[in-house]
């Protein structure tokens, strides 16, 4: 996996710039015009790649990272501020101290701007997707589901979720990021060490998700009655039981249900369903030949219009542009 780095200052001014390479590790100098450090890119197994930044920008600088075809990338932040701009996302990715993302953009040219001043120090771990889909074959439920489908179904979904960096993944950024590359055995270590920090990353971020995150004020019996009414609800979106039925068939007053729902997903009953309801419209936009108009009835919405309006809110695209800049 090769890519190619550009930086640019603000004043449009650029600066392509390579560096010492070893059979597997290539470091890039940072030009004593732009501040003090180095990027690392390390090459391990074929389709993967772990890259490493530790420097301090006396000005703001921009670095085009074209990575030539889409790429699976888990991102994790020590020290600094960073910022990334690309066309497959709605907003730049902003990311400090502590925080990790991992993302699969269509588009693999990735504007980042670090931060003048304080040091940067952040790691990011790349995975083609032909390696993801090989590594996550029969694993498929260990991932996201607009993850699921950008890796085995439409290249053009993107998908992108940022996370507080666990204790457990901080370690281990730390320790690949002060290794040295310079013998078979560092190597394989790294390897391991690499996949290693993949896992416990999709572990935690499957963890903390909404549907998994423990309510620890919330006893068994309420839990049950949870996921039960979730099952009657998403069973058919769009016609689901009404509150007073639903509420029945778990055995729960619906003010306590709609209680339960907002302690566990932060929405009511019927607000969850509806988000559920745009999140399945938006696999169905592109994944499938249905017109807008079908996918607004399937989804349990009473009008296109009033499909389209919630639509445009959650997603910040009309349902026929998203279909447009995401096929």
């Amino acid at each position: 996996m090769e890519s190619e780095i550009l930086l640019k200052n603000d004043h449009g001014q650029s600066r392509r710039f390579g560096g010492a390479k070893t059979s597997i590790e290539k470091i890039y100098s940072l030009p004593a015009s732009l501040g003090k450090g180095c990027f690392r890119r390390i090459s391990l197994d074929q389709g993967l790649c772990l890259s490493t930044s530790n420097c301090r920008m006396t000005r703001a600088y921009r670095a085009e990272v074209d990575d030539r075809r889409p790429v699976l990338a888990f991102a994790y932040t020590l020290a600094g501020a960073s910022q990334t701009d690309n066309s497959s996302l709605k907003n730049p990715l902003e990311m400090t101290a502590g925080q990790g993302c991992f993302y699969y953009l269509p588009d693999p040219l990735l504007k980042r701007r670090i931060e003048p001043g304080s040091q940067f120090q952040g790691m990011v771990i790349k995975i083609s997707r032909t390696r993801a889909r090989r590594l996550f074959y029969g694993q498929e439920s260990a991932l996201p589901g607009l993850l699921q489908k950008a890796l085995f179904g439409n290249l053009k979904i993107p998908f992108c979720r940022n996370f507080s960096l666990p204790p457990e993944c901080r370690s281990l950024v730390c320790m690949l990021n002060e290794n040295s590359y310079d013998s078979l055995l560092s190597r394989l270590f790294v390897e391991s060490k690499t996949l290693e920090l993949m896992a416990r990353t999709l572990a935690f971020v499957q963890q903390d998700s909404p549907e998994k995150r423990q309510t620890p004020y919330m006893e068994k019996t309420q839990k049950e009655m949870l996921m039960r009414a979730r099952q009657f609800l998403l069973a058919d979106p769009a016609d689901p039981p009404g509150l007073l039925e639903l509420a029945r068939k778990v055995g729960v007053a619906h003010p306590k249900l709609n209680q339960l729902f907002k302690t566990a997903y932060g929405d009511t009953v019927f607000g969850y369903l509806r988000q559920k309801r745009l999140e399945m419209a938006s696999e169905m936009l592109l994944s499938g030949n249905e017109t807008i108009t079908e996918i607004a009835y399937r989804t349990g919405f009473s009008t296109p219009s009033h499909f389209a309006s919630a639509f445009h809110k959650k997603f910040g695209l009309q349902p026929r542009a998203y279909r447009k800049k995401h096929n």
